[in-house]
């Protein structure tokens, strides 16, 4: 379910763009540190959107020069709050966790099933998830009642909403632990993550909607598609479209009352084109014939 919360790199600026990776190599940097060298493997660019944001509401920040071991002779300097790159490092390693559960629940696999276990025992992570479990709690009762939704074939709004109050957990766990804003500032960075947790879920289900289908798994759509009969369901890809375009405009509109600092920029390119672009991407890999009705494209 990760990996869509991407920027539109070719349209950020030189300082931004090396601002952007530079979060990358913090993040990897702290997780090979504090959870070992295999857990670098497990970062993706959801979680460096993650900590670019968090970083943003933050005051302090810690320097420090780092070495890549793929590039030992190297040196990278970051900038980032400690707090905001240790907790961000934590969802990651929290997220993988997550989704190995998930996919040992969905098809049994032994190998997923010991690997869940072996994460799970890393004496760090233990130590970190109990120091933010008041919070995490109040989340995960999202994420029960979630999956109980998907199973039992629920409505979509139902569904997404659910997951949408869920993932926001990730930002206002941070948020409330470090009591960081004012309550008018809480209740846009909800709505910000809100519809944040909606679109990745909504987007994920979008991609793999012919592969749960032919595996005959869960998918929110699964109602909605059967409800148009049309050959190419061109009314449904039609409301997807529409959804998109107004969780993306919900997300700005939230953002817009956020003081993100220093990577506004970054935050801003993501929320305004990186997404617009992740859509597209999975237009054309899954529905190449819906995508030249919408934009024209032509084939190779």
């Amino acid at each position: 379910m990760w990996g869509y919360v991407k920027a539109d790199k070719l349209n950020l600026l030189v300082k931004d763009y090396y601002t952007y990776q530079n979060a990358y190599c913090s993040l990897c940097y702290i997780l090979g540190r504090k959870y070992g060298l295999f857990s670098k493997l497990m970062l993706n660019y959801d979680v460096t959107f993650l900590l670019l944001c968090l970083d943003s509401l933050e005051k302090k920040k810690d320097v420090r020069v780092i070495r890549c071991p793929l590039n030992p002779l190297k040196r990278k300097t970051i900038c980032f709050s400690q707090q905001a790159l240790e907790y961000s490092a934590f969802i990651n390693y929290y997220l993988v966790l997550l989704k190995l559960k998930d996919d040992v629940e969905d098809d049994s696999s032994k190998i997923k099933a010991l690997l869940y276990h072996i994460l799970k025992r890393n004496k760090v992570y233990q130590r970190e998830k109990e120091k933010y479990e008041n919070q995490l709690e109040r989340y995960e009762i999202f994420l029960t009642e979630f999956t109980k939704l998907e199973h039992g074939k629920a409505d979509f709004d139902k569904i997404t909403n659910t997951f949408g109050d869920y993932f926001s957990g990730i930002f206002m766990t941070y948020i409330e632990y470090f009591q960081i804003g004012n309550s008018a500032d809480r209740e846009n960075m909800y709505s910000f993550s809100f519809n944040l947790g909606k679109w990745i879920y909504i987007m994920d289900a979008y991609e793999d909607y012919n592969r749960d289908v032919k595996q005959h798994k869960c998918n929110c759509l699964l109602n909605m598609m059967n409800l148009d009969d049309t050959t190419e369901k061109v009314a449904v890809h039609k409301k997807i479209r529409a959804i998109n375009g107004m969780l993306i405009f919900n997300m700005k509109k939230a953002k817009e009352k956020i003081d993100f600092k220093e990577h506004d920029a970054i935050i801003e390119n993501i929320v305004g084109n990186g997404y617009f672009f992740t859509y597209k991407r999975i237009l054309q890999k899954e529905y190449p014939k819906i995508d030249r009705k919408f934009f024209g494209t032509m084939d190779n």
